[in-house]
């Protein structure tokens, strides 16, 4: 008698099977090579109890190759980079985009694919920019991985670097710029469930550091961190950059200056956050004056189809040079932003001893509160900004100008060079922490 077949059995494939599948093969992909690697990874820069000359630093941005859209972080490792590589180190940056490898100012850049800029909480329920963002992180792990990086730095918003976080492969930075709830949004169930990701991703990390002690202590009672776990490493500026910028006659290129007191407001790609609906607003109750209000920014979604004041001349986001021009030229330059970490613009401002008019959630410590040139709102809203305004270019408000001898400790406090050579040190030592028994790192701070 002859045995009976066994029944054939229809097999379904479902989407979400066959991507766990996909996730789990790259992420073992990850852990499979890397269980020597902690212990090799000091060979690359230190033998024999020396110090080579140079670290290999990396950092990961995804924003970073979007030239309009990378903001104040993406100009920090940019101007951070190029003092890293002229100092002997040398530097690669991980971003989103397809072209690539290429350099940047002596600076690695390395696309590791299209990633979609992030827009609103619905498009997180998008499976395509879902696979854009895991791909990118997946690649974007693996060649860390493979590259025997020394110190590798991402940012806390976004948890990017969460699987190296979670894998501990390779010493890891988090650079506390401004976490979700900070940047979009604090509403909702989904800022709660990123946020819990992005301090579990700072908390796994081998250092974190900020620009600000205000954010330090926001983000260690928020993130239940240790507050001495926290560097505060000022951001740099290119000082040559800011005394040696090309003049531009702005009365010729833009005929509404002429004769005209301006009020200058830079925003990029953060209009909301940075209070360009505000700035518009206060513009609107000083039409009677001879102010021009300037806002520079990367678009005017802002304005849901509102008219533009007649007083208000719009620009699209400026290089340097242009931005040193016209915070130059301004009257006054105003901060009316709802949130920041740290601002470079207020300190390029003070450089440039322009009067500055701040919100009161920008962080100005140390010798920032020195400088005599500058007011706090009380509160951020079109009024108080108006009548800052007014008084100060009106004369009602005393504006004395800042002494060389600040001038001289602003200078040293926020050049690039000091700046680049303490975030070394802070890199070094993280480096000959996170080794463990592992590996036993040669640097010496």
């Amino acid at each position: 008698m002859q045995a009976e077949a066994p029944e054939k059995k229809l097999t379904v494939i479902r989407v979400k099977d066959v991507l766990k599948f996909l996730c789990a093969g790259q992420i073992l992909g990850l852990i499979d090579p890397l269980k020597p690697r902690m212990r090799n990874r000091c060979t690359t820069v230190l033998q024999c109890g020396s110090v080579l000359h140079g670290m290999r630093i990396c950092f990961i941005n995804v924003l970073y190759s979007h030239q309009d859209e990378r903001g104040g972080l993406g100009s920090h490792i940019a101007d951070l980079s190029v003092e890293l590589v002229r100092s002997g180190h040398q530097v690669t940056v991980i971003t989103s985009g397809k072209e690539g490898p290429y350099r940047e100012r002596h600076v690695t850049i390395i696309p590791m694919g299209s990633v979609a800029k992030y827009s609103s909480p619905w498009q997180l329920l998008n499976p395509r920019y879902l696979l854009q963002r895991l791909f990118y992180m997946v690649r974007m792990t693996r060649h860390v991985f493979r590259a025997h990086y020394d110190i590798v730095e991402a940012a806390d918003g976004g948890f990017e670097h969460i699987v190296l976080v979670l894998l501990r492969r390779c010493p890891t930075v988090t650079k506390l710029h401004g976490n979700f709830r900070s940047i979009y949004s604090s509403k909702g169930l989904l800022p709660k469930l990123i946020e819990r990701l992005e301090a579990f991703a700072v908390r796994r990390s081998h250092g974190i550091y900020t620009s600000s002690q205000a954010y330090a202590q926001t983000i260690a009672y928020d993130y239940n961190i240790p507050l001495e776990r926290i560097k505060v490493i000022s951001q740099g500026i290119d000082i040559s950059g800011i005394r040696n910028f090309s003049k531009i006659d702005l009365q010729q290129r833009y005929v509404a200056v002429k004769n005209k007191k301006l009020v200058f407001l830079s925003v990029g790609c953060s209009a909301e956050r940075k209070g360009a609906s505000v700035f518009v607003e206060a513009a609107t109750m000083l039409l009677n004056k001879d102010f021009l209000f300037v806002l520079s920014c990367s678009n005017t979604d802002f304005l849901n189809g509102a008219p533009v004041p007649a007083n208000l001349l719009v620009l699209p986001i400026l290089d340097r040079n242009e931005f040193y021009n016209w915070i130059s030229e301004s009257d006054i330059v105003v901060f009316p932003s709802y949130f920041e970490s740290f601002s470079i613009a207020v300190r390029e401002a003070m450089l440039l001893n322009k009067m500055i008019v701040v919100s009161p959630y920008i962080p100005l410590e140390g010798i920032d509160r020195e400088y005599h040139r500058y007011s706090v709102l009380q509160e951020i809203a079109a009024l108080p900004l108006a009548n800052a305004i007014a008084e100060t270019i009106d004369g009602h408000k005393p504006c004395p100008e800042a002494e060389h001898t600040f001038h001289r400790q602003l200078i040293d406090k926020y050049d690039i060079r000091r700046v680049a050579k303490v975030t070394v040190e802070f890199y070094k030592m993280v480096a000959l922490q996170s080794g463990g028994n592992e590996c036993r790192s040669s640097y010496r701070v």
